[in-house]
């Protein structure tokens, strides 16, 4: 959030190429919790400014890839709640999947009126058997 055309139209991170990689047996689903509001010293952006995307990104595993379909959500990031971002009814050995974080136009006014700086928290993935 560092030029005016951020805080109009909303920021990206850009995609991070197979952040997560899941590796499973059967169905899934992979869901995002934050530890807490975005920080910086003693001020705070509340965190659920932030949308987590995932997409279908790289087969990593060995042999063929098989046909997937999964399900991607993207979702809002929360301090209280797991959001499902991504759920698929078939395993395969290791499959990638890009994720993007971004700040909606609708919300890049969370960040204005705050001492410049980084901002920080910690995101967790977990993958749960279905």
């Amino acid at each position: 959030m560092n030029t005016p055309e951020h805080f109009q139209s909303g920021n990206t991170s850009g995609q991070k190429a197979d952040h997560v990689q899941i590796s499973a047996t059967g169905e899934y689903e992979v869901k995002v919790i934050a530890s807490s509001d975005l920080t910086s010293g003693s001020e705070t952006i509340p965190v659920n400014t932030i949308t987590v995307t995932p997409t279908l990104g790289s087969y990593l595993g060995a042999g063929s890839e098989g046909s997937v379909s999964p399900t991607l959500t993207a979702q809002s990031l929360s301090t209280s709640t797991e959001n499902t971002i991504i759920s698929c009814n078939t395993g395969e050995s290791l499959r990638g999947y890009n994720i993007e974080y971004s700040i909606p136009s609708d919300s890049a006014s969370e960040y204005l009126n705050h001492s410049a700086g980084t901002y920080t928290t910690t995101v967790t993935y977990s993958l749960y058997a279905l």
